[in-house]
């Protein structure tokens, strides 16, 4: 009987190697084409992508895993009210479930659909120890391949691995209480803003604020403060909570746990992956329960004149509102990367700051658009008013095709629309280079599907996205936007973005399409050849196109000018 490993995340790859080594012949795949060269560089050569060619709609999985999402802390909130009256998760987990609900709607459709390729073999899995939090490896894809397996009669080997880093049941170090009399006090969270760190810093010490700095769970970034609260054990502060929280916390995490577990039953689990989902999910809601009445505690005695939240959520986002709106102290939101979707939590008083290039408004839950304004991000903007030389080298951009095998575009339509970009390059005797997302190899398939040459692929992604940037006359930003985008704007190079599908929420806020014009393939590539034989053209597109992205920047103001505003968080004047 064959062997076969299959190979869902790239933490597989070191133990998928420990299983291969005493085996005769073997063979490996993965349906992620994204972990194609990983593997094959570890020395899996052998390995195979199989995609799924009639995957169901990322925009459909999307929606309703964010209603899912919202329905499932609706249900939960009751229980909540017992320890605490009056007081809503809404929003809470709302980003942790909707990875959880998008990786169960996944796997519940894959393993039946992709069944032939288990047939006649023996199926190692690879099991990550560890349940699921946000996009992080764990259990679940492989647990419901396990369910599904036994029930069908296919041979296993299970391998169970530890994660690289397991949960951990950190909470806010806030055991002291502040003194009386604290002014001009603003409390920062700012994990996973990689890019824009040094910017913020500037501005934090522009504004003469007094900056605590609350760490994160993860991403947490060098924030420089007056004082940096760290994360501590939760067991190691529960003793500073009020003596009845301390006693209703274990009832409350096993009701949650049990509620929980039921809801989970709609999903092919077997019964201990579920149960340890389900309690990690109550472990959070109840470390952050006890995050909430240590912000109360903490601050009891001197607030915050307001907050500045990055938008990544790592679990504390949940009570550092509910803290706010408890005293309703104005909070500023700020892109992790240049531009915010919609948000989770139901607050009048938050104030989203993103790049001028944001694309659609940004939406509250009642669907009602919240308080946005622009950020005036320290770009270098470049434009020769002199016409630019004819179109001779095509750049084509692409972003993540995928996160954690989930496919969130049609993969067959996507490579046929990068043949089309291809072919028209080649029709028109162009020069092109294809660029991956770095993180997100696609250079494999990209051979295999379109015949490329692979020194090519890499060279585009070996150089800085600036060098990348300034070596194209012309970029076809493809699919899904990035905020790579800027690297182009910046320098007035010509920009277009032909899409296969309509974007997702996430994906429509990254760019604003009045300035960078979004079609579909073929109606893009007609734009192009237009610009190609036409000069002028090109050069009045390139002019449009920068004035527009300069205009955007019309009422953009330095993120100093917000911390200086009015106490109501409103956009000042």
């Amino acid at each position: 009987m064959e062997n076969l490993i299959l190979i869902l995340h790239s933490d597989d790859i070191g133990p998928a190697l420990q299983i291969a080594a005493p085996l005769d012949s073997y063979r490996v795949v993965t349906f992620d084409p994204t972990l194609l060269d990983r593997i094959r560089h570890a020395g899996l050569a052998r390995a195979e992508l199989i995609a799924w060619p009639d995957a169901p709609s990322f925009n459909d999985m999307d929606r309703a895993a964010h209603r899912q999402a919202t329905a499932f802390e609706q249900r939960l909130d009751p229980l909540i009210a017992r320890l605490a009256p009056g007081l809503s998760i809404a929003g809470w987990q709302h980003y942790n479930l909707y990875f959880l609900f998008m990786t169960l709607g996944w796997n519940q459709a894959i393993w039946p659909a992709m069944a032939a390729h288990f047939s006649h073999c023996k199926l190692h899995v690879l099991v990550c120890d560890t349940p699921l939090a946000y996009y992080f490896n764990s259990f679940l894809p492989s647990a419901m391949l396990l369910d599904y397996c036994r029930q069908h009669g296919v041979e296993l080997a299970p391998f169970t691995y530890p994660p690289k880093e397991a949960p951990q049941r950190q909470v806010p170090a806030l055991s002291e209480i502040r003194p009386a009399g604290e002014r001009h006090l603003l409390l920062t969270h700012l994990p996973t803003c990689m890019y824009d760190i040094g910017y913020f810093n500037a501005e934090l010490a522009a504004s003469g604020k007094q900056v605590v700095n609350l760490k994160g769970r993860y991403f947490n970034m060098p924030v420089v403060a007056h004082e940096t609260i760290e994360t501590a054990s939760q067991d190691a502060l529960l003793g500073l909570l009020p003596p009845a929280w301390q006693a209703a916390l274990p009832e409350l995490q096993s009701l949650l746990t049990a509620e929980i577990d039921a809801m989970l039953q709609a999903y092919p689990l077997l019964p201990h992956f579920r149960r340890r989902q389900a309690e990690h999910v109550a472990q959070v809601y109840c470390d952050q329960l006890v995050t909430q009445a240590l912000l109360e505690r903490h601050f009891q005695h001197s607030k915050p004149e307001r907050l500045l939240l990055a938008d990544h959520d790592t679990d504390f986002h949940g009570p550092l509102l509910a803290f706010a709106q408890r005293h309703q102290l104005p909070v500023l939101y700020v892109p992790h990367s240049k531009t915010t979707s919609d948000i989770f939590f139901d607050y009048g008083n938050l104030l989203c700051l993103t790049h001028p290039i944001q694309g659609d408004v940004i939406l509250r839950p009642d669907g009602r658009r919240a308080a946005q304004a622009s950020l005036a991000f320290p770009e270098q903007l470049q434009f020769a008013t002199a016409p630019r030389k004819p179109l001779a080298r095509v750049g084509i951009l692409l972003q993540a095709v995928s996160l954690n095998g989930i496919y969130a575009t049609d993969l067959p339509a996507y490579i046929a629309g990068l043949r089309q970009m291809v072919a028209w390059c080649r029709e028109h005797q162009l020069e092109f280079t294809l660029r991956c997302k770095p993180a997100y190899f696609l250079i494999s398939m990209l051979e295999q599907e379109l015949g490329l040459e692979r020194d090519m692929l890499m060279s585009a992604v070996q150089i800085p996205m600036s060098d990348y940037a300034v070596s194209c006359d012309l970029c076809l930003m493809y699919d899904a936007p990035t905020s790579a985008e800027l690297e182009f704007l910046n320098r007035g190079i010509p920009l277009l973005n032909p899409v296969v599908k309509d974007m997702s929420n996430v994906e429509a806020m990254v760019a604003d399409p009045d300035i960078i014009p979004r079609a579909s393939v073929a109606q893009t590539l007609r734009t192009a050849t237009t610009l190609l034989r036409d000069p002028v053209a090109l050069d009045h597109f390139r002019r449009r196109q920068f004035t527009a992205y300069l205009s955007a920047y019309r009422d953009a103001q330095p993120l100093r000018a917000f911390l200086d505003g009015p106490a109501g968080g409103g956009r000042p004047g």
